[in-house]
């Protein structure tokens, strides 16, 4: 099962629709703690990529599969203790071009919710669970052969070329967390980086505690991604 996505759940009276839940907080999975904004610990946008490609190669099969668009509408915050339900529903958009659409809500998960609606039923009252809220919507198609556009890759060598101005790797992480961006180790894979007017190269990798916990190769994306 993958941590972020979760298991498959099985929709009435909804064709061709695919929906995934997890639980997820500020310590579960382990490496989110190391992603903090201001103090909070927030899902990595790099996330939202990942459970959406593993969603669709689960859905389509493992083929090339790339996102066409994704729109991030509201960050996932994680409040103290609190869980979350997390849940991603893929549905197609074009079954001919193989095309989906794909949506993410989270709420507050509350393992003594039910026992407290029943007793302020008996009381005459009325205890609701929380809102959903969205976090991510976007689009997934699979890449077919015509569409392999060869001629656009670039080799880092020849990016290498125009990058000439070196960056310290500490002082950017230092920088990061002066604005609040404040990676922890396991977020801190960049090893170097060159940049230039608008353009910038990186070599990036695993942190060493990350390799020994890594499980599939899909489990390593968004700490690459991010």
């Amino acid at each position: 099962v993958h941590p972020l996505l979760g298991y498959q759940i099985q929709l009435a009276n909804q064709d061709g629709g695919y929906l995934f839940e997890c639980r997820l907080s500020a310590i579960s999975p382990e490496f989110l703690a190391d992603h903090q904004v201001h103090g909070q610990v927030v899902l990595p946008g790099a996330a939202y990529v990942e459970m959406a490609l593993v969603a669709a190669e689960q859905v389509l099969g493992q083929r090339s599969i790339i996102i066409d668009q994704m729109e991030i509408q509201q960050a996932l915050v994680f409040h103290g203790e609190d869980k979350r339900v997390v849940q991603l529903l893929i549905e197609p958009q074009d079954e001919e071009m193989e095309e989906y659409k794909f949506n993410i809500y989270s709420r507050v998960y509350d393992v003594g919710l039910q026992e407290r609606k029943v007793a302020n039923e008996q009381k005459g009252g009325r205890l609701t669970s929380g809102m959903w809220q969205m976090h991510a919507v976007g689009k997934v198609k699979c890449l077919r052969e015509h569409e392999h556009n060869r001629d656009f890759i670039e080799f880092p060598e020849e990016i290498q070329k125009r990058c000439k101005e070196v960056i310290n790797i500490a002082k950017y992480y230092t920088a990061m967390n002066e604005a609040g961006l404040e990676y922890g180790d396991k977020f801190q894979g960049i090893e170097k980086l060159w940049t230039s007017n608008g353009e910038a190269l990186g070599k990036v990798n695993l942190p060493s505690n990350l390799k020994q916990a890594s499980g599939q190769p899909t489990h390593d994306r968004p700490f690459i991604v991010n």
